[in-house]
């Protein structure tokens, strides 16, 4: 059985250094930039706007064909690193992010919907 659970940040190609360097594909390291150039290669998507990327990212994830696709609600929203629930071998500063009721708009919620069912993963009832 393959899981899905993976975080994207769209800021994360925005931090200020811009050479930090990341494993690519191949093994290679590449900068930031050269890491965002291979993600929209391999979706085929060069021309959403770099504000709306994680949408591409979060529907590629649902096409897989893992079981179980969990995509944490900060990813949805397209927040930043800044708004981690949790931080690995941290204390103190671990699960304090709450969403904002204001955050959960209709758009949001339909945004959702259309992409969970889209892809197969809707399974509950829809409430009119």
């Amino acid at each position: 059985m393959i899981i899905f659970h993976i975080t994207i940040r769209r800021t994360a190609w925005r931090i200020q250094e811009p050479m930090i360097m990341k494993l690519s594909w191949d093994g290679g390291a590449v900068s930031q930039k050269e890491e965002q150039k291979l993600a929209r290669d391999y979706m085929c998507d060069q021309y959403t706007p770099e504000s709306e990327l994680y949408k591409s990212l979060i529907s590629l994830i649902m096409r897989s064909s893992a079981k179980l696709c969990v995509i944490p609600m900060q990813d949805y929203l397209g927040l930043g690193n800044n708004c981690r629930i949790n931080t690995p071998s941290t204390v103190g500063k671990n699960w304090k992010w709450r969403v904002n009721t204001r955050q959960l708009s209709l758009k949001l919620q339909k945004e959702i919907q259309e992409m969970t069912l889209r892809y197969g993963r809707m399974n509950w009832e829809t409430v009119e």
